[in-house]
């Protein structure tokens, strides 16, 4: 999957820019405040970098650890980072189901990753996030949502929209979704929990924070 998005990644900000303005960076940044405090972030398929260069800014005391498949997406994102913060944002270009490190993050972003991959991919997946987080991080998440109720004439723009990217990101990058998989269900599982949500008014795209509990407490 990484050299499709290898190929994309020249373009991927005039794209995104094209289809949804500032949309996608404002949802990527809905929660930003919640990590003012946080000292280690595991950012998991940061793209082109844009929220990597916002957070370093907001926080000046975090440690960021960037997990990202894609080598020219990856460059991209570094070249965001200005030099008096080099020391803290930290690069990995590998798969998640690869990462392997000895840190343990209190807080992870996930910003339009989950919608790439099925359920079962996703299952095998989110184990990691257990993995690698303590206490009672957060997890921010920023995605795409197949819309369930609401105005007949909003949904029906929801869902072709929502069809038009896999089409083209599906033919691009060879990615195999080809529906926006619910992972609350997955995150519970995994000890996650919903504690604040936001929808765009426009798009089918919501902000959700997730906080780690101990599911021994029947939480």
């Amino acid at each position: 999957m990484s050299s499709g998005f290898d190929r994309i990644a020249p373009f991927y900000g005039f794209f995104e820019s094209f289809l949804f303005g500032s949309k996608l960076q404002e949802m990527r940044c809905a929660y930003l405040e919640q990590l003012a405090h946080r000292r280690d972030i595991l950012l998991i398929g940061e793209g082109t970098g844009l929220f990597l260069e916002r957070l370093l800014q907001v926080n000046p005391k975090a440690n960021v650890t960037v997990v990202e498949q894609s080598a020219e997406m990856m460059e991209r994102s570094r070249s965001r980072v200005a030099e008096k913060d080099s020391s803290r944002a930290t690069f990995h270009k590998v798969a998640l189901q690869e990462f392997d490190s000895v840190k343990r993050f209190d807080a992870v972003c996930t910003f339009f990753f989950w919608d790439c991959f099925e359920q079962s991919q996703l299952r095998a997946m989110l184990p990691t996030l257990t993995k690698y987080t303590k206490g009672e991080s957060l997890w921010i998440d920023v995605d795409f949502f197949e819309m369930q109720e609401g105005v007949p004439l909003t949904k029906w723009w929801h869902f072709i929209l929502i069809r038009m990217l896999y089409g083209f990101f599906g033919l691009a990058t060879g990615i195999e979704a080809r529906q926006v998989v619910e992972i609350e269900p997955l995150a519970k599982q995994n000890g996650f929990f919903v504690t604040a949500s936001h929808r765009s008014e426009k798009f089918p795209i919501r902000a959700r924070i997730f906080q780690k509990r101990n599911r021994a407490k029947g939480l």
